[in-house]
């Protein structure tokens, strides 16, 4: 369903990532944590952006989007967003939905700006469960520190909601940042398997991030026990691949 929205503010934020306030015009259709938009003129919403903020702010919304320079796509986003008239967001989309509160811990493995969908989740359940709730653990890499762009915000959760924690991973210049990990996101979890701080079995898990973040996890996970019905990633549905998983019938 498009609805038009009107832009309200752009912010920049580090590593070249524009935040996208949006209002919709028109009543919005349920839409869950974890699910994303299409954004475009309108008429034509077809840049798929995972929802940063919880629904439950709807007809206000969250995007986060990182321009990659001679995109076409980013190209026309970003020439919409500098004539600043009204923009059709389509939405719902995605199968990736935490609508109730969690009866079991969930894991989050996000690469890059797909902390966005991760961070619809969080504040979400957060909201649904308050401090009660089952763990909340993320994990969140990028190529450079300059890519854990929320790091302060989500120092400020873990601050509040003891039982949500956070690891930031950065595969060049971690050592800017002592509280940062070196490496990539799977790297930071095998290294708590391996030292008894995580059990993978115990959590349901949610990968965001491109093809290429989620299947590169997978694959670094498998041989530590992930199953495929423990895990929820859009990627699982627009590009799909064949898996050894061993859970598989």
């Amino acid at each position: 369903m498009e609805i038009l929205a009107d832009l309200e503010a752009v912010e920049a934020l580090p590593d070249r990532v524009l935040s996208l306030a949006l209002r919709l015009r028109g009543p919005a259709p349920p839409m869950a944590p974890g699910q994303y938009v299409c954004l475009g003129a309108p008429g034509e919403a077809r840049l798929p952006l995972s929802l940063a903020s919880d629904p439950a702010d709807l007809p206000a919304l969250t995007l986060h989007f990182q321009p990659t320079p001679g995109h076409s796509d980013s190209a026309y986003l970003l020439k919409l967003l500098d004539e600043g008239d009204p923009l059709g967001v389509d939405l719902p989309h995605g199968e990736c939905t935490f609508a109730e509160p969690l009866t079991q811990p969930l894991l989050l493995l996000g690469g890059g700006t797909g902390i966005t969908q991760l961070r619809s989740v969080v504040l979400a359940q957060l909201r649904l469960g308050g401090q009660d709730g089952p763990p909340l653990r993320l994990y969140w890499g990028a190529l450079s520190s300059e890519g854990i762009y929320l790091k302060d915000e989500l120092d400020l959760l873990a601050e509040a909601y003891p039982r949500f924690t956070w690891v930031g991973c950065a595969e060049a210049g971690a050592g800017e940042d002592p509280d940062l990990r070196e490496g990539r996101v799977s790297d930071a979890v095998l290294s708590d398997i391996e030292g008894g701080r995580l059990t993978l079995s115990d959590w349901q898990v949610l990968l965001g991030g491109g093809p290429g973040m989620v299947w590169g996890t997978v694959d670094a996970l498998l041989p530590a026990g992930l199953r495929r019905a423990q895990c929820q990633a859009d990627a699982f549905a627009y590009a799909p691949r064949t898996v050894a998983w061993p859970d598989a019938p």
